[in-house]
């Protein structure tokens, strides 16, 4: 590579800025992370860089890598109003929205400049018209957030209990358990790209579904209440629930 690239900051800068409006993203990447291997980077200027490559990994949509530059990133370089918002809109395109609420109204908080005060604004508008829009459409299912995973959750002995009830005679009583055969035939038949990244801890009085992939589970949820609104489908499909 020509070391012209990483001689000077402000030359490096302006050009990746200028592959930032070229949307030469993938260049982005190769030179930081080139110039970072090799130890070149402008030693009181590395978190700059690595904010630039985080920018350039969010805009490929490669959140996760976007997240762990963030967050190798110095202490102080990780409480300004810029890596707030940055962290937030990674967090936000994975539906990891309670930790994207924290980091936006932590970039709030922080003074930031008119631009990112409105994008920070409006991700969180966004975020909650997104919330209540899925809690509304998973009903009488719930949400639940925690800080690595997300869960989905239904209090049973009403929803579809006469479904269960088709197949007392069999032992079926409508609990956590026998929702959880039903859940998984569905996964088998109606969804199996999404087996493998769904997990299932359910209790006698409670069904539950768990995911670290907080997108994959809520398609999951919404999917598995649109059949669980087809009695034809969800009957045909409990008809292979096997008693646990």
């Amino acid at each position: 590579m020509d070391r012209s690239i990483y001689e000077e900051k402000d030359k490096l800068m302006e050009r990746i800025s200028k592959w930032h409006e070229e949307e030469q993203y993938q260049r982005i990447v190769d030179t930081i992370v080139k110039l970072a291997y090799l130890d070149l980077l402008p030693e009181d200027y590395s978190d700059e860089f690595m904010e630039e490559l985080a920018v350039a990994y969010n805009n490929m949509k490669q959140y996760e890598k976007a997240i762990q530059v963030l967050e190798n990133t110095s202490p102080t370089r990780q409480d300004t109003p810029k890596w707030h918002y940055r962290l937030g809109y990674a967090l936000y395109r994975l539906g990891k929205y309670d930790r994207a609420k924290k980091s936006f109204k932590r970039s709030l908080s922080l003074n930031p400049t008119e631009e990112i005060k409105d994008e920070c604004d409006m991700f969180l508008y966004a975020i909650h018209q997104e919330i209540e829009e899925r809690d509304n459409m998973i009903k009488p299912f719930f949400w639940v957030e925690h800080s690595n995973t997300a869960s989905v959750c239904l209090n049973v002995g009403e929803y579809l209990q006469d479904v269960f009830d088709t197949r007392a005679n069999e032992g079926f009583e409508g609990g956590g358990y026998d929702w959880e055969s039903l859940a998984r035939v569905f996964l088998d038949e109606c969804r199996s790209d999404l087996k493998g990244t769904i997990q299932m801890d359910s209790e006698g009085s409670m069904f539950v579904a768990y995911s670290e992939d907080k997108l994959a589970l809520r398609d999951f949820i919404l999917s598995f209440k649109d059949t669980c609104e087809n009695k034809t489908l969800i009957m045909d499909l409990f008809s292979r629930a096997e008693l646990d």
